[in-house]
């Protein structure tokens, strides 16, 4: 464990890194200590598309949330597709969360956990938190059918041969895709009774939309308390973009259209953390 002097777009938050040996190799983990022990831990697990992204993008967002919580906050890093295919992601995740929760210098409280997942992050967290637990989930434009290549597609959005690159890079066995800890929209009513109390956040102008909004159905049937929060004018991503201070780079249409996502940002911020408090 190292200490590190993060350069953080909100704050220059200091922050530690965290190193544990596995069977893939060494799983890292950027982690923001609370003021105080025993403070609860939000687990933020990166998007990407299962291809790209990592611990680091998402420190801004990690920083902001730990300060204005009060609570720990860690962002965690996975091994990436096309060089590691399904499971990886998956295994890394489940096996950095069981390495953080070992760790007897982490002073966060085991049973005050929330994870929250971007995007393919999001698929991650739903196969993290059904397999080991946690108080909670919020899922962020998520990404929980895989297997589906034929969804409307909205503009601004990811454009469908992305989202197929994408699949076929982290999972190349198209019949592999339609397993529910890899498409957790397939899952029965049984499988979906085994989330947490979970937020779906959904972006507008996003196919992924889509997924979001049949996942909270899925779990409403399976008893599972959800709520869900749509942003109209936000586009795919928009929270890790503005969070790390990318916005102008990727939403350079228009002026209005960069106040409009940072907009979307700030109310959805507040909202996820409305929503942790009520649920720990």
């Amino acid at each position: 464990m190292r200490e590190l002097n993060y350069p953080l777009q909100e704050l220059n938050y200091p922050l530690q890194e965290l190193n544990y040996p596995s069977a893939g190799g060494t799983l890292r983990a950027l982690y923001f200590a609370a003021p105080r022990q025993g403070a609860p831990l939000i687990v933020d697990i990166h998007g990407g598309g299962f291809c790209s992204g990592s611990a680091d993008g998402d420190a801004d967002l990690c920083a902001r949330l730990a300060r204005e919580t009060g609570w720990n906050a860690v962002s965690l890093d996975y091994r990436l597709a096309p060089a590691h295919r399904y499971p990886a992601a998956a295994e890394d995740v489940r096996a950095l969360y069981a390495a953080l929760r070992a760790d007897a210098s982490l002073h966060f409280d085991r049973q005050k956990v929330v994870v929250m997942g971007h995007s393919a992050g999001a698929n991650l967290a739903v196969a993290l938190v059904r397999s080991e637990g946690a108080a909670g989930a919020v899922l962020n434009y998520p990404w929980l059918n895989i297997a589906d290549n034929r969804r409307k597609y909205r503009m601004a959005s990811i454009p469908k041969f992305v989202l197929d690159s994408f699949a076929k890079k982290y999972c190349p066995d198209r019949a592999l895709r339609r397993d529910p800890a890899l498409s957790p929209l397939y899952m029965g009513g049984e499988e979906a009774a085994a989330m947490p109390p979970t937020l779906v956040v959904t972006a507008g102008q996003d196919s992924l939309r889509a997924d979001g909004i049949a996942f909270c159905k899925l779990l409403q049937g399976a008893g599972v308390g959800v709520r869900h929060i749509e942003y109209p004018a936000a586009r795919h991503g928009f929270i890790e973009i503005a969070a790390s201070g990318r916005m102008k780079k990727n939403f350079y249409t228009s002026e209005k259209t960069v106040q409009a996502q940072l907009g979307c940002y700030e109310q959805a911020l507040a909202d996820i953390i409305c929503y942790m408090r009520e649920i720990v």
